[in-house]
């Protein structure tokens, strides 16, 4: 019993060292910046730049997340994966499943009203509360389910962002709803920043030796 429980703190000590270095908290607050920016463009670029932009924008950004895990954080750490219990692994499923409800129900919703086929009139601020609480609740669920509670600041943010975004599009402001959304990923990315300094001082590397302990 005691040594179950012991290989459980570790695993929890593993799995937050992997998000210790901050990288995916900007990767995250990057995805607000990359589609407020191409949503804040989108007038003046040619088709079919003014849909790609965004997309690629973003995709340029892992990449570099990419990059960054393998040429700054594995030398220093390794590649270490943490093993889940079966509960986790259940509620990581289901997570993963109820969060691709959302994303597909969104994007029909969003299709849906772009061709006048569904309509919001009268609805009043219901839709900004819904699209808030929808990365509120993903975020909260990942936070609880992988212990790492920084994404509850994460779930706040971007709840804020998505919801002020609409109520500023219902009164013909689309502009500072980007700009918002902008804001909160740039907070994101400056508590990203700060982790990466923080584990970068914890972690040197001395003449490509792991100073790791």
């Amino acid at each position: 019993m005691t040594e179950e429980i012991k290989l459980e703190s570790l695993q929890k000590k593993v799995a937050l060292l992997y998000f210790e270095d901050g990288l995916w908290d900007m990767a995250i607050g990057y995805i607000l910046v990359a589609f407020g920016i191409g949503s804040l463009i989108y007038d003046y670029l040619p088709r079919p730049w003014d849909s790609l932009f965004s997309p690629l924008l973003w995709l340029a950004g892992f990449i570099s997340f990419l990059l960054c895990k393998r040429l700054v954080v594995f030398p220093r750490l390794g590649i270490v994966k943490a093993r889940q219990s079966k509960p986790k692994k259940s509620l990581m499923k289901i997570l993963v499943g109820i969060t691709a409800l959302l994303v597909v129900l969104t994007i029909t919703v969003v299709f849906l009203t772009i061709f006048d086929v569904l309509t919001f009139e009268g609805a009043g601020f219901l839709v900004p509360i819904i699209f808030g609480l929808i990365p509120l609740s993903i975020f909260s669920g990942l936070a609880l389910i992988l212990n790492y509670y920084k994404l509850f600041i994460h779930a706040v943010l971007f709840g804020i962002a998505f919801f002020m975004n609409e109520v500023l599009r219902m009164y013909n402001f689309p502009a500072y709803g980007d700009l918002i959304q902008i804001v909160c990923g740039l907070i994101i990315i400056a508590l990203g920043i700060s982790s990466l300094v923080k584990f970068l001082k914890k972690y040197p590397l001395v003449d490509g030796v792991n100073m790791h302990d």
